[in-house]
């Protein structure tokens, strides 16, 4: 599900759970308020009533046959005064008469006056008994002034009050009772509930207006920013929210703009380390986050040196362009085979180059990475020969002497503050260039020096050549020459 349909839903469900609580809340409190106006008002007209009639006449009224009497015609002209004055449109007033308790039991009541009409069939009789309607008057009081809850039945919702009526002494003979016809002004509150139902109707539609600005409101700088995040992903270093507004939105645009220069700050690192570093060794120093250390450090390292043989003899007889051509093709060749090998190209010397093993990140098989790239390299050579006269762009003899010498040297940034170079020097590195001058000397491609060849025995066939004597060295040197690698791991030397 999408933000914006979240949002979306979230401010439309508030909407209408915030109008829901408080149009239940308003009309729980209106339908009480006006159940408690109505209370009032119905005890009033039983109070006003009840006082004004006469309690002497009353009492004349004790047996069934009394219904025939002057007094009780004349009570009842005066009930159904009181009846019709309280039919009003503010308040209608169903039923007024008057009530004793028996002497039977303490809830059983007696009807004695009754204003309604002989026929209508909702008049009671006088010695008529009722049990006691449920709500507060559970007990008639004469003596006291009553209020009854709320009662439903089956001709609808009821609301009763009795008050005294006395005696000339100020003796309670009976209880005025009236009843008011609820349901027809709560009905009133069912308007109310309709119209809060209406006006809730609009909150929500407003609501939802609402919600639909503001989610494309929001979601329109997340759908810019997670389109610019999908361009990053899709390798698109270029890609920019560029997202000015003033809060978090902006600041989320100026974190994606500052992850994807450093994202391209890394890949022009990744691309200038794998200038000198093979990819898995300028990956290994990015990833790490720790950048080798690259101050001078004496260290076991394993030097190669490559040199075209008599290439200027061959360059004189070619052009310009196609001694850079040639040259850039096969460097492009042998410099693929050393970064393969974890190896570190440290220079290039004209027509040949120098390449470290070991160095800026340990290699515990430096030795046979050194040794593997050499044969690669000569395999290399020969294929890349063999396509040159292919297409006729160079058909003289085209070979290569390759030294490889291991051991201590040291190694760091050499050079200036204007100009750096990160090398090897030591006796190590210059024991590995005379090897691989000497590879004339002995007509072979590839020539180790003892250490390296401990380092490797049994992993390439290899062939002594006994001892040389090395310029700086007061000892020979023994020296081998590599000849491929050995089937099974036997070797011999």
């Amino acid at each position: 599900m999408r933000y914006r349909t979240k949002l979306t839903l979230v401010l439309v469900g508030m909407a209408v759970v915030t109008s829901g609580v408080l149009l239940a809340i308003s009309h729980r409190l209106a339908r009480q308020i006006l159940v408690e106006e109505i209370q009032s008002k119905v005890l009033s007209i039983a109070a006003t009533a009840g006082a004004l009639m006469d309690g002497d006449l009353h009492r004349q009224l004790a047996r069934p046959e009394d219904q025939n009497s002057a007094a009780y015609t004349q009570l009842e002209a005066e009930f159904r005064r009181v009846r019709d004055a309280n039919r009003r449109d503010d308040i209608f007033i169903r039923y007024v008469y008057s009530l004793v308790p028996t002497d039977k039991y303490e809830s059983e009541i007696a009807y004695v006056v009754d204003a309604e009409e002989a026929g209508s069939g909702d008049k009671s009789d006088l010695g008529d008994v009722c049990e006691a309607k449920p709500g507060t008057m559970q007990v008639l009081d004469i003596s006291a002034y009553q209020i009854d809850e709320m009662v439903e039945d089956d001709f609808g919702l009821w609301l009763s009050a009795n008050a005294p009526i006395y005696d000339h002494a100020g003796e309670p003979v009976a209880a005025l009772g009236v009843d008011f016809a609820a349901h027809d002004v709560l009905a009133k509150t069912n308007a109310l509930l309709w119209s809060g139902l209406a006006a809730m109707g609009v909150a929500v539609g407003l609501a939802v207006g609402l919600s639909l600005f503001l989610s494309r409101h929001v979601s329109r700088p997340l759908d810019r920013l997670a389109d610019t995040v999908k361009q990053i992903g899709r390798g698109d270093l270029n890609a920019q929210a560029r997202l000015t507004a003033n809060d978090e939105f902006g600041e989320m645009s100026d974190a994606i703009d500052g992850m994807t220069a450093g994202l391209r700050e890394r890949e022009l690192l990744k691309g200038v380390l794998t200038r000198y570093l093979s990819y898995q060794v300028a990956e290994k120093v990015i990833r790490s986050g720790v950048v080798p250390e690259l101050k001078g450090e004496r260290r076991p390292i394993t030097v190669l040196f490559l040199d075209i043989r008599e290439f200027t003899a061959m360059a004189d007889r070619m052009s310009s362009e196609e001694v850079v051509a040639l040259l850039n093709e096969f460097f492009e060749r042998m410099i693929d085979v050393i970064f393969q090998g974890q190896g570190t190209l440290d220079k290039f010397t004209g027509d040949g180059l120098m390449a470290l093993y070991g160095a800026p990140l340990e290699d515990a098989g430096q030795a046979e990475h050194a040794v593997e790239a050499a044969v690669r390299m000569q395999v290399e050579m020969r294929k890349l020969v063999a396509r040159w006269e292919e297409q006729g762009r160079h058909r003289s003899l085209f070979s290569m002497g390759i030294g490889i010498n291991s051991g201590a040297a040291t190694v760091g940034n050499i050079g200036s503050t204007q100009r750096m170079d990160y090398t090897a020097i030591g006796d190590t590195v210059n024991l590995a260039s005379r090897l691989e001058t000497a590879t004339k000397e002995f007509d072979v491609d590839i020539l180790i020096s003892e250490s390296t060849y401990q380092a490797v025995k049994g992993k390439f066939k290899t062939k002594s050549l006994g001892k040389i004597s090395v310029k700086g060295r007061a000892d020979p040197v023994s020296v081998y020459a590599v000849l491929d690698h050995v089937e099974g791991g036997a070797g011999g030397g």
